[in-house]
């Protein structure tokens, strides 16, 4: 799916399936509503968005293997944000932010919410080198028991990052039930709770 130019209307979608890419370029936008939209199949996707007005409501992946990659990207400059106004939910596959790019969940007047991993499913999100995950305030970040984050940079200046929208004002609830594999991280706003390892927790 491409949007070169005017606007993709969801409104009258009751949900959207892609199992290949999803493009947004500058010149063009989306209205997304509260349609839901799910990444699925064999095969790898690619999310790339280039506008400001591409924002996604409710993000789902569930590909058919834990190892299967939805890219999270963009290639304009300035980058664009991947922003999933209300959730996004990883039951299956892997979820890669590549270095230098972000996600951003929750956005307007919804409290975001990001699950990896549903019901002891195999699920990874991947954020890569200099990658960052922006989540607003009471947003909540939840690993499940087989599920993985992974948050792992390349040096001081290359951190993968998660972090508030708005740092210092709007904290965000950070559970670990499943794996976190961290190193050259930073993960900033956090709750007064802190990030929270549950029994079944490993970093």
């Amino acid at each position: 799916m491409t949007v070169t130019s005017g606007q993709l209307d969801l409104a009258n979608q009751p949900a959207v399936t892609v199992a290949g890419n999803w493009t947004v370029q500058a010149t063009g936008s989306v209205l997304p509503t509260v349609t839901p939209v799910t990444f699925s199949g064999a095969g790898a996707s690619t999310v790339t968005v280039n506008s400001g007005a591409g924002n996604f409501f409710d993000v789902f992946v569930n590909k058919a293997a834990a190892a299967t990659l939805v890219t999270l990207t963009s290639t304009s400059n300035p980058v664009q944000p991947v922003v999933c106004e209300r959730q996004l939910v990883v039951s299956q596959g892997t979820v890669q932010v590549p270095p230098g790019k972000s996600v951003t969940v929750g956005a307007g007047a919804w409290v975001g919410n990001c699950v990896v991993g549903v019901s002891g499913s195999v699920a990874t999100l991947d954020l890569q080198a200099g990658a960052t995950l922006a989540l607003n305030g009471t947003a909540n970040l939840g690993i499940d028991t087989n599920a993985t984050l992974r948050t792992v940079g390349t040096g001081a200046a290359a951190r993968a990052r998660v972090t508030s929208t708005t740092p210092g004002t709007a904290r965000y609830n950070f559970v670990i039930n499943g794996t976190w594999t961290a190193e050259w991280f930073a993960v900033v706003s956090p709750d007064q709770n802190g990030c929270q390892v549950g029994s079944t927790g490993q970093i």
